[in-house]
């Protein structure tokens, strides 16, 4: 029998908070990684997946990372679906990119599908870093925002409102960033959950369901797909 010598690509997913919605975005990323993957013609793929780590933990803290960079051969590639699933360190980037220059193995993603490696190397790799600070910086500010309002409102005694499905979150006093937050229903969704209870009483799944609201192109909560869960939270919650 003859050996298999193609180079592997290796796919590497990650995930940084256990929500809900977590198996969504390893679906996605899985997607987006094998289709990348089938359009160049890669057939030798072993996919990793990192749940529950933040993009700040460094490679050799991280358990499925630290698989595929003990692994890796000459020729292989490391594929990200975007740049920030690696890290969102530039210096941390930099040590895997000259690593895997001196090992002779290659990192590569969709995400501005560039050639870290040719003779423009320098200028992709420059446009990937700052592309990588940006989304840091915002990422930062974000979480550091959002600490704060959490904080605010601690102090207040008052709790963080989530949006639902179905309602509007307003907050009593607009002009107070942190008075309290009120639902108020949202005349289109509450008529698609109608129509999700309707559907349930006439006897469909919870699968049958979601699939008519996809085939409809009815969006769905953060503007991602709808799943038999989604559907029966919301129709269970709002009964």
């Amino acid at each position: 029998m003859k050996s298999d010598n193609k180079p592997t690509v290796w796919c590497y997913l990650r995930h940084s908070k256990t929500t809900e919605d977590q198996p969504n975005a390893m679906k996605a990323q899985f997607h987006i990684l094998k289709n990348w993957t089938n359009e160049r013609g890669y057939k030798k793929r072993k996919y990793r997946i990192e749940p529950n780590t933040s993009g700040s933990v460094p490679a050799h803290r991280r358990d499925r990372l630290s698989h595929i960079l003990a692994n890796i051969k000459k020729g292989d590639k490391l594929a990200v679906a975007r740049w920030d699933r690696l890290t969102r360190d530039m210096d941390e980037f930099m040590r895997l990119y000259l690593r895997s220059k001196e090992e002779g193995w290659k990192l590569v993603s969709p995400e501005l599908d560039l050639d870290i490696y040719g003779p423009t190397n320098r200028t992709n790799l420059l446009c990937i870093l700052m592309k990588s600070y940006a989304a840091n910086a915002e990422y930062t500010a974000c979480s550091e925002r959002q600490k704060q309002t959490v904080a605010s409102r601690k102090e207040r005694g008052l709790r963080y409102c989530k949006r639902r499905f179905g309602y509007d979150t307003v907050q009593r006093d607009p002009s107070d960033p942190v008075s309290e937050w009120l639902f108020k229903p949202n005349e289109y969704e509450q008529a698609v959950i109608e129509d999700m209870k309707n559907m349930r009483l006439a006897g469909h799944t919870w699968g049958k369901i979601a699939y008519s609201l996809n085939a409809g192109e009815v969006p769905a909560p953060a503007g991602r797909t709808w799943h038999d869960t989604t559907v029966r939270n919301i129709v269970e919650r709002e009964s």
